[in-house]
């Protein structure tokens, strides 16, 4: 027998001795560090892992408010101290670091509690104790137990999330771990109380193109305003690219005018990479804007009847060479790309001023910005990091509204909008260990209740696939329907995804 498992057969019988009701453990906060917040928040994360688990007694005595924590000389968040069975919480973090602490504390003790399993299923738990602190955790036995909490802390939606997108999707996600601490900890959990199936329903119309070009055409995301959608199509002949702005009107699915732009050859990223789109739009509640990457701070509005432009100033911002998002009452929320550090980030634009909004959250601070959708409403922000995705919207102002970690830690991000529901369709993806990732697949976030929903049936939809633009109560998008080795015509979708 090993000789952690005799330890947990030997501590077993202390680990839980006595047991006593829920309401019975004390929050302890001896040096006054009490903010009015934090004992809340606390409860918040008992009274959550007590609905995840089931269960009816806990051999936790205390949890105590503790300042400036640290382990081995590295800074922790929290503690589980299996001999005195306390918990002990860092009091300065913002509420939903400690709300995860409180529940990846509480984890460790229910594996306490059951004799430490996870010591016995190592080798299950061994791919997840990978990029763990070796100084804080500094043994394998410390390690294994770390894992099981960090998976025991996402929840019990997880192995049911993932068995649905395996069955839906035919994406490989769930494995030994995730099943045995979902088997040992959440067994009696009620997955329809959280994840959900979502349908979606699509009508296609093919557009008829009328500007005389012949030539292969790229085809970009479309945006919204007032006078209908509007498509910056690029045709390629030879080494010219000429740019074409088309005003589709949704209510008839027809162009019904475009704008032939000036001719420019090939353009190149920083990196020297070629591309060919040299102008970004911009979606507007009035006119939308065509900006110029070559020429930084050069733009125009987009008006109609016919369609022209007309100079518009932004402010001057430097380096910067992408730029996207939504105007709405005269404040333009976008997505800066610039060149002297490659960052993507959100600025607010008040002309003639604009702003890098600093997205100022304890929970996001190390993780790098990776996708963005802006609507009338605000923005929805992918982040990625070691742990997986972290989402964040983001209102007109620039202030931080929510926060939500999605369930997959090995996933990526592909895409992502905002319903006009306000739930968030997020496309991810896994990377394999060969460099090639997994078809993306689709989920739904409610991000007012945490709620998951999976696609109804399968995920063969190219509804999933394609980017989308939000347009008042509609989703709407352009593509060209693969056909052979090429591609068919330019085709407007609309969508009603519904959960």
């Amino acid at each position: 027998m090993k000789l952690h498992t005799l330890l947990a057969l030997a501590t077993l019988a202390s680990a839980c001795n006595p047991c006593h009701s829920w309401d019975e453990v004390e929050l302890s906060d001896p040096d006054g560090l009490d903010d009015g917040e934090t004992p809340t928040t606390i409860q918040a994360g008992i009274d959550t892992f007590v609905a995840w688990t089931a269960r009816d007694e806990t051999c936790v005595d205390q949890v105590r408010l503790e300042e400036e924590m640290e382990s081995h000389g590295e800074p922790i968040s929290g503690q589980y101290n299996g001999v005195t069975h306390n918990i002990a919480i860092e009091a300065d973090h913002s509420e939903r670091s400690t709300l995860d602490t409180t529940i990846h504390e509480f984890c460790h003790a229910l594996d306490h509690e059951e004799g430490w399993p996870s010591l016995d299923h190592a080798d299950v738990l061994e791919p997840y104790t990978e990029g763990l602190n070796e100084i804080l955790y500094d043994t394998p036995d410390k390690r294994t137990r770390d894992a099981f909490a960090r998976i025991c802390a996402v929840g019990p939606v997880l192995h049911p999330l993932w068995q649905q997108l395996e069955e839906g999707c035919g994406v490989e996600l769930g494995d030994d771990a995730i099943r045995f601490v979902h088997d040992l900890a959440f067994a009696g959990w009620d997955s329809s109380a959280q994840l959900g199936q979502f349908t979606t329903a699509t009508e296609t119309w093919e557009l008829t193109i009328d500007d005389g070009l012949e030539g292969e055409r790229l085809v970009s995301p479309p945006v919204a305003g007032a006078q209908g959608l509007f498509h910056l199509d690029h045709v390629q002949i030879d080494e010219q690219v000429i740019p074409v702005i088309q005003r589709i009107d949704p209510s008839t699915a027809t162009i019904v005018e475009s704008l032939i732009l000036d001719a420019h050859g090939p353009v190149t990223d920083w990196n020297g990479n070629p591309y060919y789109e040299a102008h970004d739009l911009i979606g507007s509640s009035t006119d939308p804007i065509l900006w110029e990457r070559e020429a930084p701070g050069t733009a125009w509005r987009i008006l109609s009847g016919p369609l022209r432009l007309e100079p518009v100033t932004l402010p001057d911002m430097p380096g910067t060479t992408w730029l996207s998002g939504f105007e709405q009452d005269g404040t333009l929320l976008a997505t800066v790309h610039t060149e002297d550090d490659g960052y993507l980030a959100i600025g607010v634009i008040e002309w003639p001023n604009w702003s890098r909004v600093e997205l100022e959250d304890e929970e996001l601070e190390e993780l790098e910005l990776r996708k963005v959708s802006i609507d009338e409403d605000g923005a929805v922000v992918l982040f990625e990091g070691s742990g997986g995705i972290e989402l964040a919207a983001v209102s007109r102002l620039g202030e931080i509204e929510w926060t939500q970690a999605l369930p997959c830690e090995s996933c990526r991000g592909h895409g992502l909008w905002r319903n006009p529901d306000n739930n968030v369709i997020v496309r991810q993806y896994v990377p394999d260990m060969e460099g090639g990732a997994s078809e993306p697949f689709p989920l739904l976030l409610d991000p007012t209740t945490g709620d998951y929903a999976t696609p109804e049936g399968t995920c063969d939809n190219f509804a999933y696939w394609i980017d989308v633009v939000r347009r008042g109560d509609e989703l709407w998008g352009v593509y060209r329907p693969a056909v052979g080795d090429s591609y068919g015509p330019l085709t407007l979708v609309n969508l009603e995804i519904e959960s």
